[in-house]
């Protein structure tokens, strides 16, 4: 659906007075459609889902701790921008997501220090000087009888299966928990949110296929993330101290990557079916610093 689409599909429904306020709390975005495909058959600095990086000279492996990440997503902003130039990324260079789901499992209570499970790289440049990393290899790691029998043995390889993507530009509301803050939808009165969420999967919202995006707004499996991801980054050293508490600097957040389970395109999924989804302030956005991102990952 386009914006004059989602407008009238808006004035059609029980929130007709709120078109307004809907329509400024929108985002555009860029849904991600990933076929899986050789990594031989991707030219260097493709976007892609899954396989290893293209990185320039000298960029090493990322690592939490001695344990290397696995790449999620990289992104040529050229080809992204040539679909759709999403407002405040950069139209121009990579952005390069790693994750760890190895570790990173709900029973990890004891987290080491400088522990963070997720890394972004952004760099710019030329598609010729980027260099094909090959997987570093793993260190030995063993799974009690608990581990193994709820998540299995370690997975004997480093990435997941490397998936052509192709852009798609779409429009979101916010999620019917977020609408409060803007509209007069009652969250209390299950009537009136049922009609927000019916509303919400008509413009394309939660439907049965995957859908990975670019910025945008959160298709959430919990509820709200913002102040949570202000939790985090404090939590892990990611910001400085400041004397605002995370409820009032949780409007500061973006979403900037959403990743859905998608066994038939990389292999992955997230918990019972979950996503991930990687938050960025804004004022770090604007400033094109990706170091302080904040990954979250929420699964039923």
């Amino acid at each position: 659906m386009n914006q004059a689409e989602i407008r009238q599909s808006i004035l059609d429904s029980p929130f007709a007075k709120d078109v307004e306020v809907l329509m400024a709390g929108g985002q555009p975005a860029l849904r991600l459609h990933a076929e899986r495909v050789s990594l031989d058959d991707l030219a260097p600095g493709a976007s892609r889902l899954g396989g290893v990086p293209d990185l320039p000279p000298g960029m090493a492996w990322p690592r939490n701790g001695d344990w290397p990440l696995e790449m999620i997503a990289q992104i040529n902003l050229t080809d992204a921008a040539d679909c759709f130039h999403l407002p405040d990324l950069p139209a121009t260079g990579w952005l390069v997501f790693f994750y760890e789901d190895e570790k990173f499992t709900p029973f990890q209570k004891i987290r080491p220090e400088g522990w963070r499970p997720w890394q972004l790289m952004y760099f710019d440049g030329s598609a010729d000087d980027l260099v094909r990393l090959e997987p570093p290899a793993r260190p030995p790691r063993k799974r009690g009888w608990i581990g193994q029998l709820l998540f299995g043995p370690p997975k004997p390889h480093l990435y997941y299966e490397p998936c052509t993507i192709r852009f798609e530009q779409k429009f979101q509301l916010v999620d019917d928990e977020e609408a409060p803050d803007r509209t007069d939808v009652d969250y209390e009165d299950e009537s009136s949110w049922l009609a927000y969420e019916k509303l919400w999967e008509s413009i394309g919202h939660w439907s049965d296929k995957t859908q990975h995006s670019l910025r945008g707004n959160a298709n959430p499996v919990q509820g709200p993330m913002r102040r949570e991801a202000e939790e985090t980054a404090r939590a892990l050293g990611l910001l400085e101290a400041s004397g605002e508490s995370p409820e009032e600097c949780k409007s500061a957040w973006e979403l900037l990557l959403e990743i859905d389970t998608d066994e038939a395109g990389p292999g992955w999924m997230w918990g019972d079916g979950g996503r991930l989804f990687f938050w960025i302030r804004r004022q770090d956005l604007a400033a094109r610093d990706f170091s302080k991102v904040c990954c979250i990952m929420q699964c039923h």
